[in-house]
């Protein structure tokens, strides 16, 4: 696309007209100056007189310079041969390429393009500026000078901001120094230098407010400011009527060229600490509440990368409380620091994990040596060697929430050596079998089995083996039909892919894993784990096992642009159980056949996916689970989402010895946007075991321009606790931080 710079608030339109009435203008032809670099030739013409002398071209009236493929017009001008500068005046115009500059006074280099002119304006949208003065002094770039800009393209901005100085590098970043926002005639902010990249989409200042059960009237707002390529930060300056008041800062920077790196921070003066919206107890809170974390990835030389993860909260509920998106997605934060060294044939990693937050059980790796080795084909035999290899010291630390724990227990503590190895011969039969044998040996130790936590007895020590062996075979069938097209269908040939597979394992250890006091043990999940090492991690909770896992995965799928289009996938795989006991978690059953899980994806368009992920009890005696969805945009305009998630029939309980309840919520979720201005949103969830409309959300949105203003009302229904009402607008600057200044080639 091309992008023009206008200098001057006049549409392209106008500038385009005045260009073909000027350069059609007829005019007298004065002398021609000796030719620039290269042989480029410099003509001069104007309707008035025109002199050469000493080196200096000067004309007047309507005077008309070419310079190869540039193109100047002015009132008047004087040019310098030696330098190639032209100094205009007078309704100047210049045509440079894709670019156009206009001002009353103007200084242009036709060899550098460097550019500087008095009493200027630019349009390039998104962007509007005006200046004193401006300049292009490498001729790629703009050094504006006591001006501002603007994304608000009207007369009367309805926010401007200003600075001494401004550069614009066009497709890449505006820097500006001595910065002061100012909202209609009121200055609102100062920085002394303001960074911002034309790269990014995220909004420069937004601000919600409203009102809300939970915290009453609110206002939070946030602004986010580039201060270099490689560092970004948001602030945060939060208000709540029933809560007080809180903030935070976020930076995102790069510890090295190729590294990455997060740091967040929020600090709250909570005035009501007993607050809660749930009916699960809480311990005493302190009134100061705050969340920080730090991660980074930092890549070295030879595939050595570190990674640290740290989160310190002051309470186990503060994101519960004031960030429900985060407490969704994790409850109770890690506090990690990697090191992992990467070869093509190993991988070595040495892992530190310690208790950060006391108010959190932690299985502390203090620290955590790590060895793979990647399949090494043997010789010339076709087998293939793998192993993993480590050792960890262990230390268990509980929480110190004494309402967690009647008494609370004892820490304990062990190192445990684990070696793993295994050999694999994979195979292909028949010219489409593929089949994979393995067998493997682990052993493993702890320096204390930890039988007696409550005594002073002495520390046992504690061995064992586990041997497994199995076969992996699967083979794949597929089918073409070029002929079959239906351009209503957007259908241009179809494949089919059947591929079959079977996995038979069997593991046995030498002690059961009841008779030991592990570290890393299984958790409830409504998911099939895996069954073969070394993807089956939980390494202290192994025990006997002899399944044979059986599936089948379906591609359907077309040509669309030249491109593999997946119509459908679709996965589905039982276990048949041999094991022949009873699971003590009392979540998952070992019947022969105890479920089916499903995983299926249908795209027949873009603008229509339905997913589903199934776990289905084949004998009513344990758990089933299904989370359903439908997508369907019938235009651009229109998105509406369904969804159906049930879960029931979990004989455990959680942490606190309440029962899983069942459950089974649908929900619906619209996006609609009427024109350019108008946008709406809706959001209903419902559970059918209750009866209650568990969220219900409405939002409006209204395009102003340079900003966007949104109204959201919601309901939330908690179960066995007070449902919360929410009203609250958005306000966010939308434009600035998206423009894209660009000059097509």
């Amino acid at each position: 696309m091309r992008s023009i710079w206008v200098i001057t608030g006049l549409s392209l339109a106008l500038v385009l007209r005045a260009l073909a009435q000027d350069g059609s203008a007829n005019g007298s032809t004065g002398p021609t100056a000796p030719a620039g670099k290269g042989g480029v030739p410099i003509d001069i013409s104007a309707d008035g007189e025109t002199d050469y002398a000493a080196g200096l071209a000067t004309a007047h009236g309507n005077v008309v310079v070419h310079y190869g493929s540039d193109l100047l017009y002015a009132d008047r001008i004087s040019y310098e041969t030696s330098t190639k500068t032209v100094h205009a005046d007078g309704d100047v115009r210049i045509y440079s390429g894709a670019k156009v500059y206009r001002g009353e006074h103007v200084i242009f280099n036709f060899e550098s393009k460097a550019f500087t002119s008095t009493d200027f304006s630019l349009a390039s949208f998104p962007i509007f500026s005006k200046g004193a003065s401006v300049g292009t002094p490498q001729g790629n770039e703009y050094l504006i000078k006591n001006g501002f800009v603007t994304t608000d393209n009207r007369s009367n901005p309805s926010y401007v901001v200003k600075a001494h100085t401004i550069e614009i590098y066009p497709g890449d970043r505006v820097v500006l120094k001595n910065v002061v926002v100012w909202v209609g005639d009121v200055p609102v902010f100062w920085l002394p230098v303001y960074y911002q990249s034309l790269k990014t989409e995220e909004s420069t200042f937004s601000f919600q407010g409203g009102s809300s059960s939970r915290f009453g009237i609110e206002g939070l707002s946030t602004i986010n400011w580039k201060a270099a390529d490689d560092l970004e930060m948001s602030f945060h300056d939060d208000y709540r009527s029933q809560r007080g008041v809180a903030g935070g800062v976020d930076i995102q920077f790069r510890p090295v060229p190729s590294g990455i790196g997060t740091f967040q921070s929020y600090i709250a003066d909570d005035k009501d600490t007993t607050y809660n919206p749930t009916v699960l107890p809480r311990g005493p809170i302190s009134r100061t509440r705050y969340d920080f974390s730090l991660k980074e990835i930092i890549p070295f030389s030879d595939g050595l990368t570190a990674k640290v993860n740290a989160n310190v909260w002051s309470d186990p509920f503060i994101t519960e409380d004031f960030f429900q998106k985060e407490f969704s997605q994790e409850r109770m934060p890690d506090n990690t620091v990697e090191l992992i060294q990467y070869d093509p044939d190993f991988e070595f990693s040495l892992l530190i994990r310690p208790q950060v937050n006391r108010f959190f059980d932690t299985t502390e790796r203090e620290p955590e040596f790590r060895i793979e080795t990647k399949p090494i084909k043997i010789a010339n035999t076709g087998i293939e060697y793998e192993s993993e290899s480590s050792m960890v010291n262990f230390v268990q630390e509980y929480s110190n929430q004494q309402y967690l724990y009647p008494t609370l227990p004892k820490n304990y503590s062990a190192y445990r050596w684990d070696t793993y190895h295994e050999l694999l011969y994979p195979k292909t039969y028949f010219g489409w079998l593929t089949a994979t044998p393995h067998i493997g040996a682990r052993g493993t130790s702890w320096s204390n089995n930890n039988e007696n936590l409550y005594t002073t007895g002495e520390k046992q020590s504690e061995s064992r083996g586990v041997f497994d062996g199995g076969v992996d075979l699967s083979f794949k069938f597929s089918d073409t039909w070029l002929q079959a097209k239906n351009n209503a269908l957007a259908i241009d040939g179809i494949r089919h892919v059947f591929s079959p597979y079977v996995n038979f394992e069997t593991v046995l250890p030498s002690i059961n894993r009841n008779d030991l006091v592990g570290f890393d043990t299984r958790t409830v999940n409504t998911w099939a784990n895996p069954i073969e090492f070394p993807f089956y991690n939980s390494i202290d909770s192994i025990d006997r096992q002899i399944v044979v896992r059986q599936g089948i995965r379906n591609e359907l799928q077309t040509k669309r642009d030249g491109q593999n289009w997946d119509l459908v996938d679709w996965s589905v795989f039982t276990d048949l159980n041999l094991t022949g006991h009873y699971d003590e978690q009392q979540v998952f059953t070992h019947d022969a056949y105890s479920h089916i899980y499903n995983d299926a994806t249908v795209s027949p368009f873009p603008w229509m996916q339905f997913t589903s992920r199934d776990a289905v009890d084949l004998n009513g005696d344990s758990y089933s689970m299904y989370d359903n969805s439908v997508t369907w945009q019938p235009d651009r305009s229109l998105r509406i989402s369904f969804g159906d998630r049930l879960l029931q029939g979990v004989q455990a309980v959680d942490f606190f010895g309440l029962p899983y309840d069942n459950t089974n919520q649908i929900y619906v979720r619209s996006q609609y946007r009427m024109n350019e201005h108008w946008q709406f949103e809706t959001l209903h969830s419902f559970d059918t075991d209750d009866g209650l409309l568990g969220e219900q959300s409405y939002s409006v949105y209204r395009d102003l321009s340079a900003w966007q203003l949104g109204v959201t009302v919601s309901q939330r229904s908690n179960q066995d606790a007070s449902s919360e009402e929410m009203v609250y607008f958005t306000l966010t600057l939308k434009a600035f931080p998206a423009a894209a200044l660009r000059v097509a080639d």
